[in-house]
């Protein structure tokens, strides 16, 4: 990451973890909220389109800890219309009553790689609450269960990749490459990598009948090669999402690592 890339996002943790190695702590009572605070964002949700955003109930990152190779989040719900209210208001919540009072909503995004060696992004729709029209990497976040343990990381990420792109947990190998905070709106993101069984073509094939394919205009193929993605990103980098931007250089930081393991191996 260059020191111009600091106002877009920031690495917090690169390292590979599989599913058996990423433990929730899930604390299931939603924050409180200081009350003037409570009281803005009611006022907020007063404004916002009913018919256009579902406020689904979503988790919150209080805090993350890595021990023993393994990745501990510790989560507690929030929902849709507190991310859309933090994320609006970044400036004035942090000056008053601090960072640990947004959203802390915590986003999932994935790198997808397909047979044919092709990354897949998609160009966001108008009408999304969070960075319409720009290019994305696909993901959201993780929806909280109505009762019971938890959510699961892995979990939430395969629903997303079965509601955007149809595509069954079967097709693809899904590893967890670490963790990037989005600088506009000081918000985590999980990073996963999805390397896919099917060719691009194949996916976005079945992308056409996908039950969120409503929340983008379209899907981009560039060819899966670390050069030609630097400089994707460095000619696009405005017309990124910041999570996507992050997501795909903590991507080549993981590439970069494995070629310079085979290297060692080799000697």
């Amino acid at each position: 990451m260059s020191g111009s890339d600091r106002d877009i996002f920031s690495f917090q943790l690169s390292e590979v973890f599989s599913q058996d190695q990423v433990m929730v702590s899930w604390s299931p009572e939603p924050l409180s909220l200081p009350r003037r605070m409570q009281q803005e964002k009611s006022d907020f949700e007063q404004s916002i389109d009913k018919e256009r955003f579902f406020n689904g109930a979503i988790a919150r990152m209080e805090r993350w800890e890595h021990r023993d190779s393994r990745l501990v989040l510790y989560l507690r719900p929030t929902d849709y219309f507190t991310l859309l209210f933090s994320n609006g208001n970044v400036k004035h919540i942090t000056a008053t009553w601090g960072e640990y009072y947004l959203s802390n909503a915590l986003g999932i995004s994935a790198v997808i790689t397909s047979r044919d060696r092709k990354f897949l992004l998609m160009r966001r729709s108008e009408a999304v609450g969070e960075f319409p029209a720009r290019t994305d990497v696909f993901g959201g976040h993780i929806d909280v269960p109505a009762n019971g343990p938890g959510p699961c990381v892995f979990a939430a990420m395969e629903q997303e990749l079965a509601e955007e792109l149809s595509l069954s947990k079967e097709s693809y190998e899904l590893l967890l490459l670490g963790l990037i905070k989005s600088t506009p709106n000081l918000k985590a993101e999980l990073v996963f990598r999805a390397r896919c069984a099917c060719n691009a073509e194949e996916i976005i094939e079945s992308a056409a009948f996908a039950k969120g394919a409503s929340e983008y205009d379209e899907i981009i193929t560039i060819p899966a090669r670390k050069s030609l993605l630097r400089r994707y990103l460095q000619e696009n980098k405005s017309d990124f999402t910041p999570s996507a931007y992050g997501s795909l250089c903590l991507f080549l930081q993981y590439r970069n690592r494995n070629s310079l393991r085979r290297l060692h191996d080799k000697r």
